[in-house]
């Protein structure tokens, strides 16, 4: 679906753009060994990465609560209600913490990153968009029960590049290589 198909009026808040490398590719995070636990807790199913950090200027939007709408290539791909749009993307989506990864973190935060990053790689665009509504969270369960955008419901099919990591017999993260993952 289209973002014009929408009965609501969104604002274009920005496209993302992904922090990238001297070589000018996408730089992929892998946090998991900088969580001081990560030896104990198991990751959740989305924690495997790659991520990414990205920018969106969300500076208008501090302490403004809505519904924001993620669109890869144009397509409706993710609704979401926040109170703060901009905390909600600067700290929660575009860098993803540690201790997000593993059980018990923010699964929503890694499965949204990483199919941003993968929509990026396959040199697609990823924009945000925004209504102000105080009504945030019936707003939100209205638009995703009548459009069932493709992120809300299922995680998006990724496939790392290069597995440095696997599960241990504790369900934990261990490095493949002796070495560890990048950061």
């Amino acid at each position: 679906m289209d973002i014009s198909e929408l009965p609501e009026a969104f604002d274009f808040v920005d496209t993302l753009t992904l922090e990238r490398n001297k070589a000018g590719e996408v730089d992929l995070k892998m946090p998991q060994p900088r969580y001081n636990k990560s030896d104990q807790t198991p990751l959740h199913e989305y924690g495997w990465g790659p991520f990414c950090n990205f920018y969106a200027d969300t500076s208008d939007y501090k302490d403004v609560p809505g519904v924001y709408i993620f669109t890869a290539n144009h397509e409706v791909v993710y609704i979401g209600k926040t109170v703060d749009l901009h905390r909600r993307i600067q700290a929660d989506y575009s860098n993803i913490s540690p201790r997000n990864c593993f059980k018990g973190g923010q699964g929503t935060n890694c499965r949204i990153n990483n199919a941003i990053l993968e929509v990026v790689r396959n040199g697609g665009q990823v924009g945000l968009w925004f209504t102000e509504t105080e009504s945030h969270g019936q707003k939100e369960a209205e638009l995703i029960d009548d459009h069932d955008p493709s992120w809300n419901e299922q995680p998006p099919t990724t496939f790392p590049t290069e597995q440095t990591t696997a599960v241990g017999s504790n369900g934990c993260v261990e490095s493949l290589d002796g070495v560890g993952v990048g950061r």
